[in-house]
């Protein structure tokens, strides 16, 4: 898969299979991650990947993001000024939450700037495959040339999120030390896991069912931005080209756990915005997932949320 797609050059001695993507981030957490360290990430980030680089020491620390990704010019700024940066997280497919997607000029000179330091790249990658373009853009791993790029994979988004199985991508030094300390964690994940997954793909097709699954989340997410555009207007939103979610600034007066919380009353709910960002001042996002439900029940979700907002003005 991550020969194909995302033009990387990889052997076995590369790859450790993980108990699901988070167990690649905990034992990245476990080897790299020393009290103090700085972990930079996007603003916003995933909620799991900042917590869980804060449980080792790290120190998070936001760098400002635009509609493309990470902010070059503020990154470059503080990688010149702080000498502790251990390690920088990023989503470049279809970031959780915003659903941002990296151009390819943006993806060669955030590497050609990181190159110049000695630092760790955590490229997370659980939603590229979720793709509703014909567009798909080579990984941060396949343009390094320092080693420094660590890759983190999953089949819960495109195939099954009970199975937990994930995958780690790196130069053999560094798998061979994440599997030493995956030793210590639980000594190997479920085989079972991983014989249904690869039986599945000796008998069917992974790449057609990816694609049926991509029209149908593309189907929903429509919906989803037609009703929004339709009953709640004032609700601001840019519609991305894959991944499960749809991050939305709602207005400025009205913060995004009152607003939970009168949803809650209708009996529908979101993910505040609050909790992706590392200095939680940022009240009026909001982050929607539409892929589990169908197009009727989406409309219906939108309707309690506009009653929802309205009993707040």
């Amino acid at each position: 898969i991550v020969k194909l797609r995302y033009e990387m050059n990889v052997s076995e001695d590369n790859i450790l299979v993980t108990t699901g993507s988070t167990q690649c981030m905990d034992l990245l957490g476990r080897v790299f991650i020393d009290e103090g360290d700085i972990v930079l990430v996007e603003t916003p980030s995933y909620i799991d990947g900042m917590n869980t680089f804060a449980f080792y020491g790290g120190h998070i620390q936001n760098i400002p993001s635009n509609g493309d990704g990470m902010d070059l010019v503020a990154l470059e700024q503080y990688l010149s000024s702080h000498d502790k940066v251990k390690a920088i997280y990023v989503i470049p497919d279809f970031q959780n939450p915003t659903g941002r997607y990296w151009s390819v000029e943006k993806r060669k000179a955030f590497m050609n700037l990181v190159s110049q330091y000695d630092l760790i790249v955590l490229e997370d990658n659980p939603y590229g495959e979720i793709n509703y373009s014909d567009e798909i853009r080579p990984s941060l791993a396949s343009m390094d040339t320092k080693r420094q790029v660590v890759y983190m994979g999953s089949f819960s988004k495109t195939f099954s999120p009970g199975l937990r199985v994930g995958y780690v991508i790196g130069h053999k030094t560094i798998v061979d030390q994440l599997e030493l300390t995956k030793e210590s964690v639980d000594l190997h994940s479920t085989a079972l896991n991983h014989a249904i997954i690869e039986q599945y793909m000796v008998n069917y097709s992974y790449d057609d069912h990816v694609s049926y699954m991509c029209n149908v989340y593309k189907k929903r997410l429509d919906t989803l931005c037609d009703t929004l555009a339709r009953e709640l207007p004032e609700f601001r939103f840019i519609k991305p080209l894959g991944g499960f979610f749809l991050w939305v600034t709602i207005p400025d007066n009205i913060h995004c756990y009152d607003l939970f919380h009168a949803c809650i009353k209708e009996k529908v709910s979101f993910v505040p915005g609050l909790p992706f960002y590392s200095t939680k001042d940022n009240t009026n996002h909001i982050r929607l997932n539409f892929t589990g439900i169908s197009e009727d029940n989406i409309v219906e979700a939108v309707t309690r949320m506009k009653r929802a907002y309205e009993s707040l003005l």
